[in-house]
């Protein structure tokens, strides 16, 4: 392969990965915060369980 070649192919890729990385990131973060909000909303905003 031509040096020219492997620069786009590294580029390409590594753009690729980072888009991946974002996305995942983000939909990770979305459901894991979710989880906590609804423990948060069973609990209470203090801990305390709700009577």
């Amino acid at each position: 392969m031509k040096a020219k070649q492997v620069f786009f192919s590294v580029l390409l890729f590594g753009t690729a990965g980072l888009l991946l990385f974002m996305y995942l990131q983000a939909w990770i973060e979305e459901h894991h915060t979710g989880k906590i909000e609804k423990k948060r909303d069973q609990k209470g905003v203090s801990g305390v369980p709700r009577r």
